[in-house]
């Protein structure tokens, strides 16, 4: 196998799956899969279907998560209802040395 490739170079999915996700957890059935929702841009000129580094770099940003931002009102609830357990805690402990 050779590594001369540009990141447009189209190759078969279970070649460049090997490049693009070297420590596994992708498949090229995982690629096909995706593929077929659309997700994935692929060619199929013959038996195989062929995609290139540069598809799958678009695959993955179009995928990618950001973690959502917590609300501000929910975090003043939670501190809110913490100060007041901790404001409950200090005076049961206020009230038992008396």
């Amino acid at each position: 196998m050779s590594l001369d490739w540009t990141d447009d170079t189209q190759r078969p999915l279970d070649e460049i799956v090997r490049v693009a996700f070297p420590s596994g957890g992708v498949t090229a059935g995982t690629l096909l899969r995706r593929a077929r929702k659309g997700q994935l841009r692929v060619t199929k000129p013959g038996k195989s279907h062929l995609t290139s580094l540069a598809a799958i770099r678009e695959m993955l940003d179009a995928c990618t998560v950001t973690p959502k931002a917590r609300s501000l009102s929910s975090e003043l609830n939670r501190f809110e209802l913490a100060s007041a357990a901790l404001d409950a805690a200090l005076a049961s402990v206020r009230q038992r040395k008396r």
